[in-house]
């Protein structure tokens, strides 16, 4: 390791050790407000050291500092940059940060007034939330509240005055939302089951993103809304209006993504979040027992059956999660006891069993089935069925 390597991790260190220890001992010290009580101002120390650590890049990357500059958390706070300047001149960058941009109602959310240059721990602070004043005093950087439901809109200003007079504020629009995130794919299910099918290895995928956002008492159309879809962190699709997204599953087996869809408004005052984790399955054969008169008899699967001499019984053969093209493509090979039969129902997954008069012990129904056409699926499964010994 070369001295330029082991300096930047010694640089590292130094940053997650103010992150993990400053934020504890900030806001001891703090005045307490005249106002209605309100949560500690150093509400930051509930952040874990991660969020702590993303927390403060997401501050550096507002006001363009590399992450690898040397300022903790509380250092920011404070308006303690290391020299970094504003451009035009005291708190004339001021800004509200919150730790979420993805907002849901019953978060907590995290508030943080930053500006470069300024020393914000002796500046006179002032919190209004929704335009009631909630806090005040100096050095009262943060401010912590707990969201609302979807629609009961929030707006944050903060007035900072420094040791030389001089004043200026900041405004923050915070909007609940919330993304309900369907999926579906064009898989095999019976037309009595209730369930969706799984997606299979090979198979497509299609989400759809339904957001829920209000602001000013009316509901956002999904329409004027910027959608960003993005697979395993690397971006997919993205678009006004692109509410959906199709994935093409991996061919390999046991694959998982992580799905995450953003949105955001032109004026990106809007901005949220949602993600999903799916993973590709396996098809899964079924038998149920198939009644001449009742049909399928859809409420329970069976494994085993047990027949007396001379009975009969129908077997219905469910491939679950099959892709619909691929059903005209897949073979089917009966046998009983190892022994192949012949079946000449039609789509091949309808079998009638009949025990032989005097006949008795166990048999083992078993189908293979075998797709040759695009991703080629192969799986067995097997049912036993027992003949009891007729007494004399």
């Amino acid at each position: 390791m070369d001295m330029k390597q082991h300096n930047n991790i010694k640089l590292i260190c130094i940053i997650v050790l103010f992150l993990t220890t400053s934020m504890f001992v900030y806001g001891q010290s703090d005045e307490e407000s005249d106002d209605t009580p309100m949560p500690e101002p150093g509400s930051a120390q509930t952040l874990t050291p991660q969020e702590q650590i993303d927390f403060r890049n997401k501050i550096l990357d507002i006001f363009g500092i590399p992450h690898n500059v040397p300022l903790s958390l509380l250092d920011i706070m404070n308006g303690k940059m290391l020299g970094i300047k504003p451009d035009l001149g005291p708190l004339s960058n001021l800004k509200i940060v919150t730790n979420k941009n993805s907002r849901e109602p019953g978060d907590e959310i995290q508030a943080v007034a930053v500006a470069t240059g300024v020393d914000m721990a002796n500046a006179t602070i002032t919190w209004y939330h929704n335009n009631k004043k909630i806090i005040s005093g100096k050095g009262k950087t943060t401010y912590q509240f707990i969201l609302g439901k979807v629609g009961a809109n929030d707006t944050l200003r903060v007035v900072v005055t420094t040791t030389a007079g001089t004043t200026n504020e900041a405004i923050e629009y915070i909007y609940p939302a919330r993304i309900h995130l369907t999926w579906s794919t064009q898989g095999y299910t019976p037309s009595w089951y209730r369930g969706k099918a799984l997606p299979l290895p090979g198979s497509t995928i299609s989400f759809t993103a339904i957001p829920d956002v209000w602001v000013g008492g009316t509901r956002v159309s999904p329409t004027e809304l910027t959608y960003t879809w993005s697979v395993d962190g690397y971006s997919a699709k993205k678009g006004k209006g692109l509410n959906s997204f199709d994935l093409k599953m991996a061919r390999s087996a046991s694959v998982s993504y992580t799905i995450e869809v953003g949105i955001s408004s032109d004026n990106k005052r809007i901005t949220h979040s949602k993600f999903f984790y799916i993973s590709t399955s396996e098809p899964t054969l079924v038998f149920y027992e198939k009644d001449a008169l009742m049909g399928v008899k859809a409420n329970q699967a069976i494994k085993s059956a047990s027949l007396a001499d001379g009975e009969n019984i129908t077997f219905q053969l469910e491939p679950f999660y099959l892709p619909l093209n691929e059903l005209p493509t897949t073979e089917y090979q009966w046998s009983v006891n190892g022994g192949p039969i012949e079946n000449n129902d039609l789509d091949n997954r309808t079998f009638r069993f009949v025990s032989e008069p005097g006949s008795s012990g166990s048999r083992t129904i078993s189908v293979e089935f075998n797709n040759i056409v695009g991703v080629r699926r192969h799986g067995i499964t097997r049912l036993d069925i027992i003949v009891p010994k007729k007494e004399n």
